[in-house]
């Protein structure tokens, strides 16, 4: 592009050459014809690259006869003639034209001391690197694990850790999900208790009523159910053995197919339809909010405290209801413990309420016996010799002490 408008007598420095004299494009393509100071010959130049410099605003007149020439193998001598040409040499000389070879010796010398501090410092750099190296080398030769077979031990012990260790994540994972699905089965349980003490008055508007103090001091499953009973009067008219029956009924936790020949006197078949309808309501009401907290009375074991409160013998007992003696203890153990229970909570809430003495009474007539012994010492087999405890009568069971079943034992 520079060279389309150049004008003739424009000053280059040719890299084969030397200073010349642009003439012109000449006829034959190229960059163009030249006029060469170093033999004074003109030359023809085909590409860009072998013009290294031209410098700014620098021309000289150059005649006629020059500009464009036909052919570049004529003699300029021919052209213009001896004198003239030197003349036209002598006034390039005298332009202040750079010292080309001047200016690259120095740039190169500049080049060469900055690359040899490159060079030093790389130098330095590859000496530290290697002497690194060498000091790494010489760690691994002396390391534990140069032995390949410690090597490759250590590598399956990585191994199993990175295994166990996404093992434990898995499983954390799991915990956090089965903590969180617990969390949000606790809220719903706490939420299904919460709406049932609402419907049966224990709390009403979040807050807890007077029949809330009842429920905290009865700890069984179905203290919802036992203190609705007394709430609602259906204990109040019963015997002392016959609530020591009623109680029975929720103190036998077994599954019991065994024939029962007992029969229910009318009270107590009277009081069990309206526990049925009570039961009915609190388990409906637990159901519909996915809570089984309460299960209710057992319907087939019957009979069994209502005959031991009169004084009958477990032997006799057993003759109406297939059950084991040492059953039968227990049951009648955990039926004192819950009568226990609802007396003290009576005693807390309610100190003037009548079924207190009826529960005290019937805590009583049930402490008889082997039944007495196994609170007094610890439950054992006692062998059928102690016949003549359990034939104790009911009102003499009341005064029965831990001296008694002391005797009874020996």
């Amino acid at each position: 592009r520079l060279f389309r408008a150049a004008p003739s007598g424009a000053v280059l420095h040719v890299r084969e050459l030397g200073w010349c004299i642009f003439l012109g494009r000449g006829t034959q393509g190229g960059v163009g014809l030249v006029l060469a100071a170093s033999d004074a010959r003109i030359h023809h130049v085909t590409e860009y690259r072998q013009i290294d410099f031209i410098p700014d605003d620098v021309r000289v007149a150059l005649p006629d006869a020059l500009i464009e020439p036909p052919d570049p193998a004529v003699d300029p001598v021919a052209l213009i003639g001896a004198e003239a040409l030197e003349v036209l040499l002598a006034s390039l000389q005298k332009r202040d034209l750079p010292d080309l070879d001047r200016l690259v010796h120095e740039h190169r010398s500049r080049e060469a001391e900055r690359l040899a501090a490159n060079v030093e410092e790389l130098e330095r750099s590859e000496a530290a690197t290697s002497a690194e190296i060498d000091a790494i080398a010489g760690l691994r030769n002396a390391h534990p694990f140069a032995d390949s077979r410690r090597r490759k031990d250590h590598q399956t012990f990585l191994s199993r850790r990175d295994a166990l260790e996404k093992e434990r994540n898995a499983l954390a994972e799991v915990l956090e999900r089965e903590i969180e699905a617990e969390d949000l089965r606790i809220r719903g349980v706490i939420r299904g208790i919460r709406d049932v003490l609402h419907r049966f008055g224990y709390l009403r508007r979040g807050y807890p009523t007077e029949k809330a103090d009842m429920l905290a001091d009865v700890f069984d499953t179905d203290g919802l159910i036992l203190c609705e009973l007394v709430d609602q009067g259906t204990l109040d008219h019963l015997e002392p053995d016959e609530l020591a029956e009623l109680f029975s009924w929720y103190s036998f936790d077994r599954e019991y197919r065994g024939i029962n020949h007992f029969t229910l006197p009318d009270r107590l078949v009277l009081a069990r339809r309206r526990i049925e309808d009570l039961e009915r309501d609190v388990l409906a009401e637990e159901r519909d909010l996915k809570l089984f907290i309460s299960e209710g009375h057992n319907a087939n074991f019957y009979g069994a405290a209502l005959h031991w409160s009169r004084g009958w013998t477990m032997a006799k007992i057993g003759e109406h209801l297939e059950l084991s003696e040492g059953d039968l203890v227990i049951t009648f153990n955990k039926t004192i413990d819950l009568m226990r229970q609802v007396r003290e909570m009576l005693a807390g809430v309610q100190p003037g309420h009548p079924l207190r003495q009826t529960l005290a009474t019937a805590e009583k007539r049930l402490r008889r016996g082997i039944v007495e012994q196994s609170l007094s010492l610890g439950f054992t087999p006692i062998a059928d010799a102690n016949e003549r405890d359990d034939d104790l009568d009911p009102d003499d069971g009341d005064e029965d002490t831990v001296a008694d079943a002391a005797v009874a034992i020996t």
